[in-house]
């Protein structure tokens, strides 16, 4: 099973953040490897790769490609954030094999 530390939070100006182990994100894997947070961005660039952050029902859905893919690509790896920072990846696994179109329409578990 792998988990990346992820926490969802309001602050007490009543915006949602996403705080992850991230920063840089690792051109092999895709993984974040340092601290930063995103304050209501639905597209981040970063280095070598794009995360599209989609939210609803409780869940904040996170996903990972290289700079320049479609979201109609099957080539995203695609995780699914609960409010306790608890991860569990689309398919089960972290593979970059996902579309991000409707992030919300994976089926997750842990990988």
């Amino acid at each position: 099973m792998s988990l990346i530390k992820s926490e969802v939070y309001t602050d007490s100006t009543g915006q949602r953040w996403i705080k992850q182990s991230t920063g840089s994100i690792d051109s092999t894997t895709g993984e974040p490897v340092d601290d930063i947070s995103t304050n209501g961005a639905k597209h981040i660039t970063n280095g070598d790769f794009n995360q599209e952050i989609q939210e609803s029902g409780g869940f904040t859905y996170i996903a990972t490609a290289a700079v320049g893919t479609a979201l109609a690509s099957a080539a995203w790896k695609a995780r699914r954030i609960d409010s306790t920072g608890t991860t569990l990846y689309a398919d089960g696994d972290a593979n970059f094999d996902n579309i991000a179109t409707d992030l919300t329409a994976l089926s997750y578990s842990y990988s």
